[in-house]
């Protein structure tokens, strides 16, 4: 029984073994899949299906957020849905400020918050061609 025992545990052990890939089994894969995604790059072809754009901006009568998600429906096809809030200020607008008192903004009625959505298909009409192509979408 014993040496049963022994013989299943060293055949279990070499079995194993044999079933792991080496350090350089595994990196050389590794390099193989980076190359060919390197090569779809540079070809034009994409190698995501989501995107996510958020940020800020400043123009001369106020500030805003906006977000942008994309999704890729295949190679040649996307949407993108956008949303940008904004506060604008009436070029009326004086801010008046006297000797260690609060800031008053005379000539001010109400707040002005502009709301735009946004819901875009983009189709790839000419593909990138090198490294240094443009890819036109319509």
């Amino acid at each position: 029984m014993k040496v049963l025992l022994i013989a299943v545990g060293l055949l279990t052990i070499t079995i194993s073994g044999f079933s792991q890939k080496t350090k350089k089994d595994r990196r050389a894969e590794n390099k193989q899949r980076i190359n060919a995604l390197i090569k779809q790059e540079e070809e034009g072809v994409i190698a995501y299906e989501k995107s996510t754009v958020i940020g800020g901006k400043l123009i001369n009568d106020g500030y805003g957020v906006f977000f942008e998600l994309g999704r890729a429906k295949s190679v040649k096809q996307g949407w993108l849905f956008q949303l940008e809030l904004s506060e604008r200020k009436h070029p009326k607008e004086e801010k008046l400020s006297y000797d260690f008192s609060t800031p008053f903004i005379f000539g001010k009625q109400h707040f002005f918050y502009p709301v735009k959505l946004g819901v875009q298909q983009e189709r790839l009409f000419g593909n990138k061609s090198n490294k240094n192509g443009v890819s036109i979408t319509y």
